[in-house]
């Protein structure tokens, strides 16, 4: 089954061939671009209780890391913000936002971080529906454990990086129905937001695999957009599903864009200008849609930054106290 396009939090291997060569170590340039892009938070014991590697399900990936805050009240509704980790859908760990669940637990909110079934070889019945899934059963059970440790969630924000990014979309703008809690506000950095535009799928290859398929025959790389489209929609391929249009919509069934009403949950985004992997446009094609349905928004451009957004500090700071400010507006607290 073919993997999804591989997109990484790390960003362009070219800037990373100038660093080398400008004789900075990759440690030490690493180390630099997370400080830049705020993906660093202390934390001590003080800060408040971390319980990791609970189970939402049955799967060895269906894991979740809780962190619990000192001043966490049990008399009054307390709010979850759920931070999704990236990695191209194909790989990446929760540990990936820990800093994350560190900030905003110290700021007096219950944070958690998920592990879900990735894409490959080893879960070929792995899609991006079946990640949505796995986020609303989390939710659910991240619920059912505060509750019996006698806190009680009604709200929550969902959030992530790069594919982590896309799924808070997804699953903030498409799953809001359904989610064990109301989606207060979405907080997503360089996430996919149309998947016509990271897989575009040539028409020239789509009638090819379809008059194969019409001869009896297997085209070359029907294998490889079958899987293409499974990881996509969780749907296998029929013949009649050759077709440009019929395509597009498995791309846009899975793209936040499509989902967008003017009962959405608020929503603030970053984007790297300079990204190559999630392009400007992502950022654009969202932000029209959400003034269009006239829901509450913010998009920060990282005016320096590539997919890693790790060249404007200023702006990672101002994400920062975006993200504050709507925990404020939008929890109550």
């Amino acid at each position: 089954m073919k993997k999804i396009v591989k997109v990484s939090l790390i960003g362009c291997g070219t800037i990373l061939g100038l660093v080398v060569i400008a004789g900075i170590g990759l440690a030490v340039w690493f180390h630099h671009l997370q400080s830049n892009a705020g993906y660093a938070e202390d934390w001590n014991a003080t800060d408040g209780q971390v319980v990791k590697d609970l189970a939402y399900g049955d799967s060895a990936s269906n894991r979740f890391d809780l962190y619990i805050p000192a001043k966490a009240s049990k008399t009054r509704p307390q709010a979850l913000m759920l931070f999704i980790h990236g990695g191209s859908w194909t790989g990446g760990d929760k540990s990936e936002q820990e800093f994350a669940c560190r900030r905003y637990a110290k700021m007096g909110y219950f944070t958690a971080t998920m592990n879900y079934t990735l894409i490959g070889k080893n879960h070929p019945e792995s899609s991006l529906m079946s990640m949505l899934r796995e986020i609303r059963s989390c939710v659910a059970a991240i619920v059912a454990y505060t509750k019996a440790e006698g806190y009680r969630l009604d709200r929550m924000a969902v959030a992530g990086i790069s594919a982590g990014g896309h799924l808070a979309l997804l699953y903030g703008l498409k799953c809001a129905d359904v989610s064990p809690l109301p989606i207060a506000f979405i907080a997503s950095r360089v996430g996919p937001t149309d998947l016509t535009q990271i897989f575009a799928v040539p028409d020239s290859l789509i009638q090819a695999v379809a008059a194969d398929a019409r001869a009896g025959r297997e085209h070359p790389k029907q294998k490889e957009l079958d899987g293409l489209l499974f990881n996509v929609s969780g749907r296998h391929m029929t013949p009649d599903m050759y077709t440009k249009q019929a395509v597009d919509s498995l791309l846009l069934a899975a793209s936040p864009v499509c989902y967008v009403s003017a009962q959405s949950a608020p929503v603030l985004m970053a984007y790297g200008r300079k990204d190559p992997i999630v392009r400007p446009v992502h950022a654009n094609l969202l932000d029209s849609v959400l003034t269009a349905n006239h829901v509450p928004h913010q998009l920060i451009f990282f005016q320096n930054s590539d997919h890693m957004l790790g060249r404007d500090p200023g702006q990672a700071r101002q994400f920062v106290s975006l993200v504050r400010q709507y925990c404020r507006r939008y929890f109550g607290y």
